[in-house]
């Protein structure tokens, strides 16, 4: 089904989901590591949570990206591959850094954001070079107790790109 033509989110469990990662869209359907996950989700069709925000944010990239999942995956899987080097600072740092994702936790408390059809930020976010992005990541993953990631994006690094 085209990103367009989703207007709700439904979830399953997934057994191939590494450990620290909650979800994960798949041309559509969120698949989860947690069964409470799946149910939170498939629960009502609006979007009352964070993590279904997230995910609907990735749904409104994929449209933007001419309609497609195949270009948002391939971008996706781009970006997280160019963001490699910087495992050095966290094994998480190459995910957190793909713009893709920098949108979606910078957004996810904002459940209507998806729906203003302004989900372009990434592109910005794409612009920043690994040195920044090392930069970032460092002072992120040295912060006790570590703020939320969008709440770091926001606080830390929109100011530097605008």
């Amino acid at each position: 089904m085209k990103p367009s033509k989703i207007t709700s989110l439904k979830a399953k469990k997934a057994w191939f989901l590494l450990p620290g990662f909650s979800a994960l869209v798949w041309k559509g359907c969120v698949y989860c590591r947690k069964e409470s996950t799946v149910k939170m989700i498939n629960k009502s069709p609006s979007v009352d949570n964070k993590l279904k925000s997230h995910e609907m944010i990735h749904v409104k990239q994929a449209e933007r990206m001419k309609d497609s999942w195949n270009r948002f995956y391939i971008k996706y899987l781009w970006d997280w591959l160019c963001n490699i080097p910087l495992i050095l600072v966290h094994i998480k740092a190459p995910y957190y850094f793909i713009p893709v994702e920098m949108e979606a936790y910078l957004n996810q408390d904002n459940w209507k954001y998806y729906s203003n059809n302004v989900t372009e930020q990434w592109k910005a976010f794409g612009k920043i070079p690994l040195r920044d992005k090392y930069k970032y990541a460092k002072e992120y993953f040295s912060f006790e107790p570590k703020p939320s990631f969008g709440r770091y994006v926001y606080d830390s690094i929109i100011k530097n790109i605008r």
